[in-house]
């Protein structure tokens, strides 16, 4: 009983470490066809934005652009005849580039959900849901 109040803490500590690791990864979401749905944990550092908003709108324009083992996207969301230049960059070997692009140059234009943070003139895209 002893040597189990010793190791809980210490169980518990790397628990955490594990579980606060696993989920600063970026990683996509596929349905059950495969097709992307959604794109999470896409800042790195921003994820402590205190004023992150959730917008609703459709994507109209896409870039990508590989620097070298990054990969930087900008995209316009258009949400009530508003439109906002979004971005995130991340590893390469993140997320595959094709499955950023299934999500983001969509040709039928489904509607998404950004979750945003302005970050001061630019806004900072930390996930992207297909609705």
């Amino acid at each position: 009983m002893g040597r189990l109040r010793q190791i809980t803490p210490l169980l518990t500590a790397l628990f955490v470490a594990f579980t606060a690791s696993a989920q600063s990864r970026a990683y996509a979401k596929y349905d059950s066809r495969g097709v992307v749905i959604g794109l999470f944990n896409l800042s790195k550092g921003e994820a402590r934005c205190p004023g992150a908003q959730i917008i609703a709108g459709t994507i109209r324009s896409f870039r990508s652009e590989i620097r070298n083992s990054d990969i930087d996207v900008d995209f316009t969301l258009v949400s009530n005849n508003h439109r906002r230049l979004i971005s995130f960059f991340l590893k390469s070997d993140a997320i595959p580039r094709s499955d950023i692009e299934g999500l983001l140059t969509n040709g039928q234009r489904f509607r998404v959900n950004v979750t945003v943070c302005r970050d001061r003139d630019r806004w900072i895209a930390q996930e992207i849901t297909r609705l």
